[in-house]
């Protein structure tokens, strides 16, 4: 039987929970985006699309939706988040889910936390974080960078702005680390009442600080997101709470996959990473092309309160979840010649990692200097950093793509 004679994958083919995909994603990505660029997934009610095109149509259509809540029953989006059918929930959904007029508001709100000044002003603090991290490795030939440094450095650096004290932030990190259960589908029941009870004391503990910073400011993230405006607006402390889960999931995630798989990347391409050592001035493009080739969050979700006609000549139907694949359209030839190459001088890192529109991500010139420092830091103290194993293991979650350790020999300076 030929590839043409194939069934294209459908379902959970197309996740993480399918260990073939999980491994390697590409080979059925790619397959789609030849033969069905604008695929209907009836398995899981949706349309999956993949060309970067049609993403971006997509993603900058200000009539699209992303709350679950007005998606279709049994759509996949309100699987994806574990909402009922019915749409009801008892938590504030995460501004990522949020619609206008509420996205409109909170996004002008939380903007002004992550406006490029106050990241810029985070810098030393971040790479004295990365410093203090890299301490622990002084006596160590051999470590697993994901759990001992990639997840370790964006949960700190969360902790740090929001001005968590310091002999608090292994208890913070904890609940973080525990909350981000909430991504994964296959989690046991004790591993549901630990991230419950971490959710529970997280807002306690956020709601104090929040009224604590309400009443005395600090220069801290809290407290400019606890005063910030917009037209006389304030965010209200559960949202305040909800933001704050939202960070220690999507945005340590996120910034943990750049830095473990941007390091299997480099490490797998000894000519590149030779490059970058040579020219360090190179590391703000092979950031961007670690982004391209990796896109930490593969994935994400639209649907149209109408019917939608395609260039194509593909009707969407209403309410149904539109899935936009990222990582297909990081790869697709039509924007990236060679898209398979990790080319960290490619000239063209346009990528779609951080999305597009109105939900491009706020996060993202925070998560671009987490990256470069942590590969900065890395680098200079450990030159002849290398992998233990050429066979990377990466998790089952949905929607990101995350490696679940990376051994490495340091053989530092």
């Amino acid at each position: 039987m030929n590839d043409q004679d194939t069934p294209l994958p459908t379902g959970f083919e197309l996740t993480a929970l399918d260990e073939e995909f999980r491994t390697s994603p590409l080979p059925r990505l790619n397959r789609l985006r030849e033969n069905a660029p604008i695929y209907y997934d009836a398995s899981l009610n949706r349309y999956f699309l993949t060309k970067m095109s049609d993403l971006r149509t997509i993603l900058k259509d200000k009539a699209m939706l992303t709350d679950p809540r007005t998606s279709a029953p049994e759509s996949y989006s309100r699987l994806l988040t574990g909402m009922p059918a019915d749409g009801s929930n008892d938590y504030e959904p995460a501004i990522l889910f949020q619609d206008n007029p509420n996205h409109h508001r909170l996004r002008s709100i939380v903007a002004q936390a992550f406006s490029l000044r106050n990241i810029n002003a985070w810098e030393k603090r971040i790479t004295a974080i990365t410093h203090e991290i890299l301490d622990g490795f002084a006596q160590e030939l051999e470590v697993d960078l994901v759990s001992q440094f990639a997840e370790q450095l964006p949960f700190r650096v969360i902790a740090l702005i929001l001005g968590i004290p310091k002999s608090e932030h292994e208890q913070f990190c904890q609940w973080g680390k525990d909350i981000a259960l909430s991504l994964d589908p296959l989690r046991t029941p004790s591993q549901t009442t630990r991230m419950d009870h971490a959710a529970e004391k997280l807002s306690e503990y956020i709601g104090n600080m929040a009224q604590e910073r309400r009443s005395v400011p600090k220069g801290d993230l809290l407290t400019i997101l606890v005063n910030a405006e917009e037209e006389g607006a304030r965010l209200s402390i559960e949202e305040l709470k909800t933001m704050t889960k939202f960070l220690l999931t999507a945005g340590t995630l996120t910034v943990a996959s750049l830095i473990s798989s941007g390091m299997y990347l480099l490490l797998s391409n000894p000519k590149q990473l030779k490059k970058l050592k040579a020219n360090p001035d190179l590391m703000p493009n092979a950031i961007e092309e670690m982004l391209r080739c990796t896109a930490p969050a593969t994935e994400t979700q639209r649907h149209c309160p109408h019917d939608l006609q395609m260039e194509e000549g593909q009707k969407l139907e209403a309410r149904k979840t539109i899935c936009a694949s990222l990582l297909a359209a990081n790869h697709d030839p039509a924007s990236f010649p060679n898209p398979e190459k990790f080319d960290i001088e490619r000239e063209n890192t346009k990528h779609i990692s951080f999305g597009d529109g109105e939900h491009f991500c706020l996060g993202a010139q925070l998560a671009r200097l987490e990256g470069r420092i942590a590969f900065k830091v890395l680098l200079e103290r450990f030159p002849n950093i290398s992998l233990v194993d050429d066979q990377p293991i990466y998790s089952g979650l949905p929607v990101f793509r995350t490696l679940q350790k990376l051994p490495l020999k340091l053989q530092g300076a």
